[in-house]
């Protein structure tokens, strides 16, 4: 199937390079000719064929449906003005293709659908519009701007129709996946500087729907994707001799990646015990194995770490949860990839304690209520302002990500935060 997939896409290719040379470019407009394979697994690459997409991708996405390709999935393989290439991003079921050409444009393509569709159920959807205001304030004065990164609901399969419809004056940019840059000018020792955002979303439900005897262990494992999802980091110690061989002994020799990550998850519900702040203020899975108790960063980021010790891709998920009378705190928890699927929740803290209003603990390893919102999934890139300034990464960006030449920010910064649902 994959032999005959490749030649064919090569057809494509060479119909479509005929057809555009042959083509008088008097009509700037874009537009899609054909798209390859039109039916696919999450993770797929599909091959876009058309003219004027632009020579690189700027600020234009990628859509099959109403689930749209992700950065921080590195759905975007490759970009020119003949031709894009995608990966089927995780939540697709079977959608019209369409392309938004840098913001303004939009055109459409054939239908794509999800070979795996049903593995994904989203239901239950509520509507939220939420105002989040930053404050800050400063123990001496200064000409020296202060820069502030402020997340919205980060587009997913399960967070829709993300609107920010409001900003305070200080806003410069919104950049990538809703991230909001704003600028504190000439700053006046004790004065309170808010930054404010108000942002509509749709928060569905989610249930998977995985029958391990259907599920590969094919990974890519030279992809970009795969490296980055399964790389050490600080607070996730995969790499640690601890970590590995806490790791062999949970997974043994498994090679199921579906299956290793619900051993691990049992595991980490069974030994951990919850704790906030964790011993010592030490979130860091490594330190987890030895004391066994943290809060809900800690279970995330054990869970992640042992996974990626097993060669499961995860990432830690930061965001906020919805409690009863719409109160809302900040909050972690887990995905795991396995290939062909996508994207599979799991809270290991919700799991292991029952928390009021929310589904009874044994609903999430593979499902997620519709009160968490993911504020970053594993990667947020984000720069100061102009074309030519370098971009930055950051893990996970819970609540703001501020930055000051010169200074240590976090010396000389008050920071208050309160959000609130509106509706």
């Amino acid at each position: 199937m994959f032999v005959n997939r490749f030649l064919l896409s090569a057809l494509f290719a060479i119909v479509a390079f005929i057809f555009l040379s042959n083509t008088a470019e008097t009509d700037k407009t874009p537009v899609i000719y054909q798209a390859y394979p039109e039916t696919a697994t999450v993770g797929e690459i599909i091959s876009i064929y058309g003219n004027n997409f632009g020579d690189n991708r700027g600020r234009s996405t990628v859509s099959i449906g109403d689930v749209s390709c992700r950065d921080y999935d590195f759905d975007y393989i490759s970009w020119s003005n003949e031709k894009i290439q995608i990966k089927m991003p995780t939540g697709t079921t079977s959608g019209t293709l369409s392309l938004l050409i840098d913001c303004k444009q939009n055109i459409t393509g054939p239908v794509l659908t999800n070979i795996n569709t049903g593995s994904h159920i989203y239901s239950d959807p509520m509507d939220l519009t939420v105002d989040y205001t930053v404050s800050f304030s400063f123990n001496d004065s200064t000409s020296i701007p202060l820069y502030a990164w402020i997340p919205s609901p980060v587009p997913g399969d399960n967070q829709r129709n993300v609107k920010t419809f409001s900003y305070s004056t200080n806003h410069l940019e919104t950049q990538g996946d809703e991230l909001d840059l704003y600028r504190i000018d000439d700053i006046i020792k004790g004065k309170v500087y808010p930054v404010n955002k108000k942002f509509f979303f749709t928060n569905y439900q989610i249930e998977t729907k995985i029958n391990p005897t259907d599920v590969t262990d094919d990974y890519d494992r030279d992809s970009e994707f795969y490296i980055y999802y399964t790389s050490p980091e600080y607070g996730v110690e995969s790499d640690n001799p601890e970590m590995i061989k806490l790791a062999k002994s949970i997974v043994k020799d498994e090679k199921n990646p579906y299956i290793k990550s619900g051993l691990i998850y049992d595991w980490v519900v069974a030994n951990m015990s919850y704790q906030y702040p964790p011993p010592k203020r030490d979130w860091r899975a490594i330190r987890a194995i030895a004391t066994h108790r943290g809060d809900c960063a800690v279970y995330s980021f054990l869970f992640t770490a042992l996974c990626r010790a097993s060669g499961v891709p995860a990432r830690p998920i930061a965001g906020h949860v919805i409690f009863l009378g719409d109160t809302i705190s900040m909050h972690f928890w887990t995905e795991f990839y396995i290939p062909h699927y996508g994207w599979i929740p799991v809270d290991a803290n919700y799991g292991d304690v029952q928390v009021s209003g929310f589904k009874d603990k044994s609903f999430y390893f593979g499902n997620l209520d519709n009160r968490h919102i993911a504020f970053s999934r594993g990667r947020t890139v984000y720069k100061l302002p102009g074309v030519q300034a370098k971009e930055n990464t950051l893990r996970f960006l819970q609540k703001y990500h501020i930055y000051m030449k010169d200074r240590n920010v976090n010396s000389f910064v008050g920071v208050s935060r309160n959000i609130v649902r509106v509706n």
